[in-house]
Order: structure tokens, then sequence, then C-alpha cells
């Protein structure tokens, strides 16, 4: 009899481990979930040439023609005083 309650103790004891280690689990996961995703700054086309003062949405736009576009974020093109392209944002 002593030994069947041994038996049983033990394993409540580990039932009950394994319960508190999913709910630590979950707890670390819903933390995870809670915490805001970093956003992906929007990137941008702007013409290498000094004279250019617009950016591109658009790779193919006719603005970009002739010219070698770089990539750059959209707070990078407006920080250089460049605006949006009239053909890309109509």
């Amino acid at each position: 009899m002593r030994t069947l309650l041994t038996i049983l103790i033990l394993l409540m004891s580990i039932t009950l481990s394994a319960q508190e280690k999913k709910q630590s689990e979950d707890t670390k996961t819903k933390k995870e979930a809670a915490k805001p995703k970093a956003k992906k700054e929007p990137v941008v086309l702007i013409c290498n040439s000094n004279g250019d003062k617009v950016y591109h949405k658009h790779a193919v736009c006719k603005g970009l023609k002739g010219c070698k576009a770089k990539t750059v974020t959209l707070a990078k093109a407006k920080e250089m005083g460049r605006k949006q392209c009239n053909i890309c944002y109509k």
C-alpha cells in the first residue's frame, strides 16, 4: 500500500511539473506575440544624377530612363529633399 501511494504521488508530481512547464512556455509565447514587430521601412528608387529631385516607386518608371537607379529608404529620400515622382505616384 505504501509503495502504491509513493508511486501515485510521484506520478502526480511529474504531471504537475509538466503542466507548469507548458504554462511557462505558453506565457513566453504570449509575451513574444505581444511584442511589437519591427516594421520594414519602405524603399524607393532615386537617380544618381545631381540634378534629380524626385524618388520613384517603380524601377520601370520613364523618369528613371537612362539613369543608374539606387535603392534608398523613403525616409532617406525625403531627408535628401526629394519629392515623389508624378509618374509613379499618380
